[in-house]
């Protein structure tokens, strides 16, 4: 009778019918075997866990659980209306303590892969997830397999021979003797239609790969999933290469930002030690940080977000930018290499030999990537010889050690680099690598600098970029170790055209500085000239002041007298200069400066100086309103940069053509001439040309009523000023957008900008203070009549300033100042409106930007 049936014994029936041993299911259900044998034997009763664990596995659905758990703990008997079906799933996948985020492509892509390849390996380096993401396909592939997905766990093995042993442990199959156990797995197997997941085989890859090989062959329904670091490398293998998790873009709001599957699963694993975490304004950029530090690998991403009982996010991004070996936390019930991030970097680290470990420390040198020459180059030496780099590069990919993208360029994930570094260290020849480091970038540079001033100026533009890291490594090194010559050599380099081009003003005046500063760079160096003029001319987009500009240009002069053709090339380069810091300032000063500068390159035949020189000239001429002067400065710059081939020259100057169009109101061919500027500026990722180039075709657009293409240029341009990090020309483009909004009569939303504009021009821009004082003066009137008074008074001010100044190219602005003086005037009649005049024109500026402030607040 049914009623009769112990629950041991039906248990029993039950495991055998599923072709298990009771080691099997005790390892599948996490307890002893001597536990199953205890209860099969009646012996036992199960605990209330242990009983949910065993009939989940014997496939009683949780609607049905409960009175099957009561049989099993002897408090009622055989459940009689409900009996295991016979279609069950069968797995012994381990039940995940944690849930699983993200990787929805990864998952549909692998699937799509289990079903057209028989042999699937997920690769990746350690910490990418490969062993849960390889779980959560098996689940969902439970029900294609009539015999089940199994599992089969290879990390705690170290024994090659063990590989075919554990596979059969992890099927419930026993040893037979006299018999081999990879044939008692082919006979268990080969009528079965069942998914084999092999995971973590990087160790044992060759057994593995001889398991693989043999099963596939032999049972034609069977198909492996593999996890492994490095592919089996056998004959039908489908290698699907795991990424790293999405990294976050703070530029979207705070709930797409929570979308991110690094944040997300940052934030989920946060919650477990801290109930109350959650993303913030405030924390989402530190939680950026971490994410991108550690290159969205799922583990380290873990171990950090365990850091959140004790420290703030902020406080964790601080400590990993110092080291990684923060990260040390871990999963106690782990195998030790599973941790902790640098126990598994060391676990992959281990099965290297010795030249793929030499090699591995070696190219840590490089910082954001190499090429196969620059290995071949630096890391070849002592136990490496160069023919062998190729080689030994290529498995270090294969074990996802390094990453090799479709260009041809090497790199590391972040973490992986800075182990690699930390061994390097310990190696003792971080010196060795780091000067053929610095030699192989020097000529590197040297070689790409020259280029930039010619027609191959794209090419040698894109391979500075590419390697601009390793150079700024390189003179980093070069600097540290006293060898200010090189850095001056690279710095000269950089500095004719690809640190202007890059907008990076502030490192190039703060690496030439440092260059002058040290004690190598003594006085009779006649480096030391170079370094001075180079941080002349970066230091004048930075605020550097005359006085100091001229103390080091005077030194600079002095240095080259004497140094015949060499010194007179880089005392022309310093005259330009001056001229340059001087145009605005003193623009007496500035000419007789740019005209010896002019005199000299001619003398010296040097047509790039020459082409620089007279561009400068002409910016000279602008300013001073010789715009016949100016342009024909431009036509002859034009001629000379055409005729070196120098794409960037050639662009300024159609640029300035186009201005001058501009000017005289023509603005189809101001398009025209803007339109092919900005095509060649963009080509060569010049960004401080292309910001002007956008700003000025914004306001065409604007002019021309085009006013939704205004709105995108402004955009775009106040995107790279925030990139060159320049707080006027950041405080412009906000204006121009103010301006924009004024002429499509939203006074509403050009308020806040004009606001945010003159905070940005305070105390040092009288132009900008006062256009944005007019633009908040007809804001203030649009949005309601009853401010013209201090409409009439703002304006009036702003318009004497302007005036006084001399500015004359304000077309954009003085359309929209002119509309809204006389609609004040009309409302507030001739009187009125002569008196509120006579006051703005009797105002200080101070007193103007008081008032403009106040009544933006009242709008």
């Amino acid at each position: 009778m049914p009623e009769e049936i112990s629950f041991g014994a039906w248990l029993r029936k039950q495991r055998r019918a599923l072709d298990l041993s009771q080691k099997a299911l005790a390892n599948q259900v996490g307890c002893a075997e001597v536990t199953l044998r205890r209860i099969e034997s009646g012996r036992l009763k199960p605990s209330k866990e242990l009983a949910n664990l065993l009939l989940e596995k014997l496939g009683i659905s949780e609607s049905e659980r409960s009175p099957w758990i009561s049989f099993a703990r002897g408090l009622s008997g055989f459940p009689l209306y409900s009996t295991p079906s016979s279609n069950k799933q069968i797995t012994n996948l381990p039940i995940p303590l944690t849930t699983f985020i993200g990787r929805e492509k990864e998952q549909r892509e692998i699937l799509e892969f289990i079903r057209k390849y028989r042999l699937v390996t997920l690769v990746g380096s350690g910490g990418m997830g490969k062993t849960r993401l390889s779980l959560k396909v098996g689940e969902q592939l439970l029900g294609d397999y009539a015999n089940g997905v199994s599992f089969v766990e290879f990390t705690p093995i170290l024994d090659p021979l063990l590989v075919p042993h554990t596979t059969a442990f992890a099927l419930g199959l026993h040893d037979e003797p006299h018999r081999v156990v990879i044939d008692i797995l082919s006979d268990y197997l080969r009528q079965k239609h069942i998914l084999l997941i092999l995971d973590n085989c990087e160790h044992l890859i060759e057994a593995c790969a001889q398991l693989a090989d043999t099963l596939l062959k032999r049972c034609p329904s069977l198909k492996i999933l593999a996890t492994s670091r490095e592919a089996l490398g056998i004959l039908g293998e489908a290698m699907y290469r795991i990424p790293s998790l999405e990294l976050p873009d703070l530029e979207h709001s705070l709930e797409k930002f929570r979308e991110y599957e690094s944040v997300r699963l940052f934030e989920e694993r946060a919650q477990l030690l801290q109930k109350d975490f959650s993303l913030t304004i405030e924390n989402a950029p530190s939680v950026a940080k971490i994410c991108n530090q550690l290159d969205g690998i799922p583990l380290a991403i873990e171990l950090a977000a365990a850091r959140v009982s004790m420290l703030s996010t902020e406080q964790i991004a601080a400590r990993l930018q110092e080291s990684f070996s923060f990260l040390t936390t871990g999963n106690r019930t782990a195998l030790p290499r599973q941790q902790t991030l640098q126990a598994t970097i060391d676990w992959s680290y281990e099965l290297l030999s010795s030249t793929e470990s030499i090699l591995l420390r070696r190219v840590a040198v490089f910082r954001g990537g190499w090429t196969l020459e620059s290995a071949e180059a630096v890391c070849a030496g002592e136990a490496i010889d160069s023919s062998l780099v190729m080689d030994l590069l290529s498995k270090l990919v294969d074990k996802s050690l390094v990453l090799l993208d479709n260009a041809g360029h090497y790199k590391f994930l972040e973490t992986i680099r800075q182990y690699a570094h930390d061994r390097l260290l310990e190696s003792g020849e971080i010196k060795a690598v780091r000067q053929r480091h610095l030699m192989y970038f020097l000529t590197f540079t040297e070689k790409n600098g020259q280029d930039t001033m010619g027609s191959n100026q794209i090419a040698a533009l894109q391979q500075l970029d590419e390697q601009y890291e390793n150079i700024r490594e390189a003179m980093d090194w070069a600097i540290e170790t006293g060898q200010v010559e090189e850095a001056t050599q690279m710095g000269e380099a950089l500095g004719w055209f690809y640190w202007w081009s890059r907008a990076l003003y502030k490192e190039a005046y703060e690496r030439m500085t440092l260059i002058v500063n040290h004690p190598a760079t003594t006085k009779e160096k006649l480096f030391r000239a170079t370094a001075l003029i180079l941080a002349v001319f970066y230091g004048s987009f930075i605020g550097l002041n005359s006085q100091q500009s001229r103390a080091m240009l005077d030194e600079a002069i002095e240095i080259l007298e004497p140094a015949g053709d060499i010194g007179k090339k880089w005392r022309a380069w310093a005259y330009a200069f001056w001229g340059h810091c001087m145009i605005g300032e003193d623009n007496s000063v500035a000419e007789k400066a740019l005209d010896m500068a002019s005199s000299m390159a001619k003398e010296m035949n040097d047509m790039y100086l020459l082409a620089v020189t007279i561009e400068l000239q002409g910016d000279l001429a602008e300013i001073q309103k010789d715009y016949f002067r100016a342009q024909e400065f431009a036509y002859e710059c034009l001629k000379l940069f055409r005729e070196m081939g120098n794409q960037s020259g050639v662009a300024r100057a159609s640029g300035r053509k186009g201005f001058f169009h501009y000017l005289l109101g023509d603005y189809d061919a101001a398009q025209k001439y803007f339109e092919e500027a900005l095509t060649i500026h963009r080509s060569i990722a010049d960004r401080p040309s292309s910001t002007l180039v956008y700003g000025r075709l914004g306001r065409l657009a604007a002019l021309t009523g085009k006013y939704i293409q205004a709105e995108e240029l402004f955009e775009q341009k106040l995107f790279l000023a925030k990139y060159r990090g320049r707080t006027q020309e950041i405080g412009t483009c906000i204006k121009d957008l103010a301006y924009l909004h004024l002429y499509r009569e939203n006074p509403a939303s050009a308020l806040p900008l004009l606001r945010e504009s003159l905070s940005l021009f305070e105390d040092w821009d009288e132009v900008g203070i006062s256009l944005s004082l007019a633009g908040i003066a007809s804001a203030i009137f649009q949005l309601s009549p009853r401010n013209a008074n201090p409409a009439a008074q703002l304006l009036s001010l702003a318009q004497r300033v302007i005036d006084s100044i001399g500015i004359d190219n304000l077309t954009y602005e003085k359309g929209q100042i002119t509309k809204t003086l006389i609609a004040v005037r009309a409302y507030l009649g001739e009187a009125d409106y002569q008196k509120f005049v006579s006051e703005g024109n009797a105002m200080t500026l101070d007193a103007a930007i008081t008032l403009a402030q106040e009544v933006a607040d009242i709008g």
